[in-house]
């Protein structure tokens, strides 16, 4: 709701767009909101932001989210995010993106080496674990999955990572 007041208030901002872009990017994959309502905003969003900001990072990150949500657009997906990791190496958001593209390609545990790429850098830590508990759970791969949750929830208590702990101590 935030964000589609700040798109309201400064329709040019590239910026609220893009991030508009990264946020149903990520109810998209967390399988939080797959219907085609939020497949065709993310779309809106993430054209709306390359359009008004074509050289910014975070655009090119909402592109890199909105190729990701279509599988037949996975390998251009990879292409965009791995030329944003090699222009910020610092930045964990494309890693945790494209960890998630190469999953969706058959290519889980190098997706896997993504998710532990992105949780090197101290702001990601917490995040990129818990994605990663949560695909190794569905993989039943429960003995790491518990590790990687109990690695995020020591770098910081977030709210997916103290959910899987929860349903790993009551299954």
């Amino acid at each position: 709701e935030l964000l589609s007041q700040a798109e309201k208030l400064d329709p040019l901002d590239g910026e609220a767009w893009a991030a508009h872009a990264q946020l149903s990017g990520v109810l998209i994959s967390l399988g939080y909101d797959q219907n085609p309502d939020r497949l065709a905003a993310i779309r809106r969003q993430a054209e709306r932001a390359v359009q008004l900001a074509p050289d910014s990072r975070e655009s090119q990150l909402a592109r890199g989210w909105f190729l990701a949500s279509q599988r037949s657009t996975l390998p251009e997906a990879e292409r965009v995010l791995g030329n944003l990791i090699k222009a910020s190496p610092d930045d964990w958001r494309p890693m945790r993106v494209l960890a998630h593209v190469i999953r969706r390609q058959g290519r889980f545990d190098e997706g896997i080496e993504w998710l532990d790429k992105a949780a090197v850098h101290p702001e990601g830590t917490a995040v990129a674990l818990a994605e990663k508990a949560t695909v190794l759970y569905v993989e039943g791969r429960f003995d790491e999955a518990e590790q990687a949750v109990d690695a995020s929830l020591a770098a910081r208590p977030i709210g997916r990572a103290l959910l899987l702990k929860v349903r790993s101590q009551t299954l």
